[in-house]
């Protein structure tokens, strides 16, 4: 296995307690490759925000290979240093779509697994801004 996959998660909610609709883009910074394969820069991965508010999706961590080592020397992701993209698109009250904040958010193969599978909360991964 070449990458570690992370399965994104968060609950979005509005300052009125609805539920948001719409979609996140996560658009990685350059392709990188390890051991073979290769996730491009140029598609972004969309996905849907649920009836519940809730997100879950899975991306490919951008550091496998820098914590572990096999006997041939390990497996590193190339380039280092990349780091996705975050579009959030959020629906209005009439279903137009909003176009939201852009973020930069780097995914660790180090996540803590929650059921067996690495997890990461976007909520968690995001800066905060000071006004």
């Amino acid at each position: 296995m070449s990458f570690t996959m992370v399965n994104i998660v968060h609950t979005f909610a509005r300052l009125d307690g609805t539920l948001p609709s719409g979609t996140i883009s996560f658009r990685l910074s350059a392709t990188m490759t390890n051991q073979g394969v290769s996730y491009t820069a140029e598609v972004p991965l969309e996905a849907s925000i649920g009836p519940s508010g809730a997100l879950s999706c899975f991306l490919p961590a951008n550091d496998d290979g820098c914590l572990v080592t096999s006997p041939s020397g390990g497996y590193q992701t190339t380039p280092s240093g990349t780091y996705y993209v975050v579009t959030f698109l959020f629906a209005d009250v009439d279903g137009v779509q909003i176009s939201g904040d852009v973020q930069s958010i780097t995914i660790t193969s180090a996540a803590p697994l929650v059921g067996g599978i690495p997890t990461l909360d976007l909520g968690a991964l995001m800066p905060i801004n000071s006004a």
